[in-house]
Formats: C-alpha cells, structure tokens, sequence
C-alpha cells in the first residue's frame, strides 16, 4: 500500500472515531440530564413535605389529624371541610378567625410549592413522571371542589397551578362534591 492511501484510511478511520465519539457524548450527556433533571423534581418533592406549613396543607386537604396549631400556639382540630369553609371565608371578605388563618397560610404555601413543580416543569427542568407521584393523589383531592379551588388559584395569581393540576388525569375525571 502507498503512504496516501494509507493516510486516507487513517483519516477515514480518524473521522468515524470522532464521529462516534461524539455521537456517545450526546448519549452521555442526555443521560446526565436526565438525571439532574431526576435529582431537582425529587429535591422540589423533598422541599415541599419538608417544609412544615405546605406538609399540613397536605395533611389538611387529606384529613389527617395532626396537632395543628394556630398562629396564637392554641391547638386546632382541622376537618377536610375546614379547607373548603376557610376559601370561602376569604372570597367573603369578611376576615378570618384564627383557625381559618392557619389553614390558609398553609393552603398558600402548598400551593406556592405545587406552583413551582409548575413553572419547572414548563421550563423543562423537570419532567413530569418524575412528580406525578405523590403528586396526582393530592390534585384528585383538589378536584373534588375544581370550582372553588380554581376561583382561589386565580384570585392569588396562580394560574399556571391550574395548568399544572390539568396535567393529572384525576383533575380531568373527579366528580365535585357538592356543599
């Protein structure tokens, strides 16, 4: 074999190394997406039950007794009922008693959080498979009063809260119940 054609194969060989080296890059760096993207929605979820306030508001919509307390450290009981008397309460405009104050404030700031898994997901941060757990258990709690809570998201300015809750089939397929 001649010198050029042997430097052609070696260019040629050159080349598809490059080629393939550069095609397992890509690969590689979809996968460390992917995972950064994992690692954030599962620190979005994580922040959210960490923080205590947007925990009881969970704890709240599901019914759970817990040891709530007021703003004023008086103990409270708190029925899944109490959170939908509390949103009324504040559309009357006729001010809260201090129960319905602590379930607002946390109410608020579960929907703060539920509103920044959002805007994550919209900016492509995150995706959604990695928080529709436990995420959609919640959302289907929500969408038994749709109405209500969508009056509430949009009077607070959360709007893209309800584009976040139109993600979930049980937003879509729960019944409302009736007061």
């Amino acid at each position: 074999m001649d010198a050029k054609l042997i430097a052609t194969w070696v260019g040629i060989a050159t080349g598809m190394t490059a080629v393939v080296t550069f095609f397992m890059s890509i690969n590689q760096r979809k996968k460390e997406l992917r995972w950064k993207q994992a690692e954030l929605a599962r620190k979005l979820i994580d922040d959210l039950f960490a923080n205590d306030d947007a925990a009881q508001g969970f704890y709240m919509l599901d019914g759970v007794q817990y040891p709530y307390k007021d703003f004023f450290n008086q103990p409270i009981i708190v029925f899944p009922n109490d959170v939908i008397k509390a949103i009324n309460n504040t559309f009357a405009g006729t001010g809260l008693n201090p129960k319905d104050a602590r379930i607002m404030f946390c109410v608020d700031t579960l929907l703060f959080f539920l509103n920044r898994i959002e805007n994550s997901l919209k900016s492509k941060l995150i995706v959604f498979e990695d928080i529709k757990t436990p995420c959609d258990y919640y959302v289907s709690i929500i969408a038994t009063n749709r109405s209500l809570f969508i009056s509430y998201m949009h009077s607070i300015g959360y709007v893209e809260l309800l584009q976040f809750c139109e993600r979930f089939p049980s937003w879509a397929i729960q019944n409302e119940t009736t007061d």
